[in-house]
């Protein structure tokens, strides 16, 4: 048969006739990874300016009829004001103009859960000559730097120029073949490799790129700041592993710089590495013994590698270090998420009290504690502390779908819905969500818009096995059995040992009498697996009465209703396997008792109709 089993705290909701998957309970787990600073995206950091400077053209650029963009990167405290600029793209002329520019911006204060932070992003600064009449023609910058190159064919700084005066252009492809005739002429001209690298990056040729970045670190492989500009650009791109390769070269000059094993601690952490990240804390420990970001790091770190006694001790160093950290209320969370992982959930409840006692403002605080009680079964007060936490601010859609599980568990599936439909909102990719949502349109008998749900679901996640269980599951609960198989095989596609997927296939197939002796393998499959799982035996045992392999039934199916006594189904399917076998009195028995168990209207007809044929006779 079918499975079915219940279990209202999930990760994955189940809850069709079809569909058997049980998971731990619901918590908001979030990666409240730490950062030193806070960096902001290309092209976001100059909305939040309240001051902004023009940067002087510099004479001798202007001489040149030098045009171009200069990319300064700054780093701005808690005030707004700036505290470092550097330039780290642009032609040579400009970039102090640039720099000298942006060390006089000052922006709005940036704050993370009510606390200011510092702040890292960059300013593009464009330089350009003002000649507004002038048409594009053998006369313009392009067609002069022409001039120099031909002038000078040998001179790195010609082609340069014209590649930045192409570039400017936007003829990439130009100025491509320019920088690479600069770094031919001059193999150590770091300028050309990075304008290079750039023009790369503007036509998506991220590989070439990465290449030429090594290019120049080979050219100038003692230059600390190159190795820092090119690590530090490679993991603004996300390019986590190209990062950690150029800051551990950095270290050979820099090996007691604890935030520079910080950061590639943080990109070890990206790559999933935790050994390595944890590696990379302990030493920027080891360097600076009271780091309190670098201990917060390797709590994190230890909790991704479920060492959680560690990770508890790193952040409870945290804890302990005086001056007070200014991020407690994400070490009590983190430590909240350990207990949760412990299943100490008074411990968790009192971590989280401490958050909010903390920071009353960290709206995650009151939504870890919901978390925790809703552990306990304790979900009226989880109730009132998600609303609490969404009342705050919070905007993350697992919120959202937490409250809508406990809902459900409190059988109010409409409010359930609203808050599925408010995590979708938040995230419309969430292909989980649409499956939390299909539950509560179903238990409101919304079956159309249920169904429809599960497709989305199933479309957004074309790769998560579960969807599909839970999309075929549903199809055969609604008659749909070719469909259902469809997702079933889709299914065994992603995960070809998926228990759920042989047997509920191998059900439906045995159900339209269809390719019985596969169907019997797939169920075996399936028990071999699970051989105590009731609903598989039942199914095996159902095969082999297809097959008139009665004996076989009979064990099997007696085995099922042994170790599940509460399915109505299992029971019908002993009571035909005993009215097979002539044992009338043990059919009725069955039958009776499925009746006694059952509340579908079709399975309670046919039983009443099986018992009184046999009263007659």
């Amino acid at each position: 048969m079918n499975c079915h089993q219940a279990d209202r705290k999930r990760l994955l909701i189940t809850f069709f006739v079809g569909l058997c998957i049980t998971a731990p309970a619901v918590a908001q787990i979030i990666q409240q990874e730490p950062t030193a600073i806070i960096r902001k995206p290309v092209g976001v950091l100059e909305g939040s300016a309240i001051s902004r400077v023009e940067p002087t053209y510099p004479p001798l650029a202007k001489a040149a009829r030098i045009n171009g963009s200069v990319v300064v990167e700054v780093t701005i405290d808690e005030t707004g004001r700036v505290t470092s600029a550097r330039a780290l793209l642009g032609h040579p002329l400009l970039k102090d103009a640039a720099v000298t520019a942006a060390q006089s911006w000052r922006f709005g204060r940036t704050e993370l859960s009510g606390v200011p932070v510092k702040v890292i992003g960059t300013l593009t600064f464009n330089f350009q000559i003002p000649d507004a009449g002038r048409e594009k023609n053998e006369g313009d910058e392009i067609a002069e730097a022409k001039k120099a190159v031909e002038a000078n064919p040998r001179s790195a700084e010609a082609h340069q120029a014209l590649g930045e005066a192409l570039a400017n252009d936007q003829r990439y492809e130009e100025a491509i073949a320019s920088f690479k005739e600069a770094v031919l002429l001059k193999a150590d001209y770091k300028d050309a490799y990075l304008s290079l690298a750039l023009a790369l990056h503007n036509l998506g040729r991220h590989k070439e790129e990465t290449a030429v970045l090594k290019q120049a670190l080979e050219a100038a492989s003692n230059d600390v700041e190159l190795l820092k500009t090119i690590g530090t650009d490679l993991g603004d791109r996300k390019h986590y592993a190209e990062a950690v390769e150029f800051l551990n070269q950095l270290v050979r000059f820099k090996p007691e710089d604890a935030s520079l094993r910080n950061s590639i601690g943080l990109y070890y952490n990206n790559l999933g590495r935790y050994e390595d990240a944890a590696e990379a804390y302990r030493e920027a420990i080891r360097i600076r013994p009271d780091f309190a970001l670098a201990f917060h790091n390797l709590g994190w770190a230890y909790y991704k590698l479920t060492r959680f006694q560690e990770a508890l001790t790193a952040y409870q160093k945290v804890i302990a270090l005086e001056p007070a950290y200014r991020e407690l209320d994400k070490i009590y969370l983190n430590i909240g998420l350990v207990y949760i992982r412990l299943i100490r959930y008074e411990d968790a409840a009192a971590a989280y009290k401490h958050l909010i006692e903390t920071r009353p403002t960290n709206a995650y605080g009151y939504t870890g504690l919901a978390d925790t009680y809703y552990f306990m079964e304790r979900y009226d007060q989880a109730l009132d502390l998600y609303k609490k936490g969404i009342d705050i601010g919070v905007d993350d859609y697992m919120v959202y779908a937490n409250l809508g599980s406990l809902y459900l568990e409190l059988g109010r599936p409409p409010d359930a819905e609203k808050a599925f439909r408010d995590a979708i909102r938040y995230k419309p990719d969430y292909a989980e969500g649409y499956a939390y949502l299909a539950e509560s349109l179903y238990e409101q008998q919304k079956l159309a818009e249920a169904e429809a749900a599960l497709r989305d679901a199933a479309r957004i996640g074309p790769k998560n096995a579960n969807l599909h269980l839970m999309l075929g599951a549903f199809l055969g609960r609604r008659g749909m059995a070719l469909e259902a198989e469809a997702e079933y095989k889709l299914v065994l596609q992603l995960k070809p040992d998926s228990p759920l997927a042989l047997n509920n296939l191998g059900y439906s197939m045995i159900e339209r009498n269809e390719n019985l002796t596969e169907a019997l393998q797939m169920i075996q499959r399936a028990v071999d697996s699970a051989p105590e799982n009731g609903s598989y035996l039942d199914s095996l045992g159902w095969a082999y009465f297809k097959l008139g392999k009665l004996d076989e039934a009979e064990r099997y199916l007696e085995d099922a209703a042994r170790i599940v006594t509460s399915s109505p189904g299992i029971q019908e399917h002993l009571g035909d396997l005993y009215q097979r076998r002539n044992k009338t009195q043990e059919a009725r028995s069955a039958w009776q008792k499925a009746l006694s168990l059952s509340s579908e209207a079709e399975q309670m007809t046919r039983l009443k109709s099986k018992l009184a044929i046999t009263t007659k006779k």
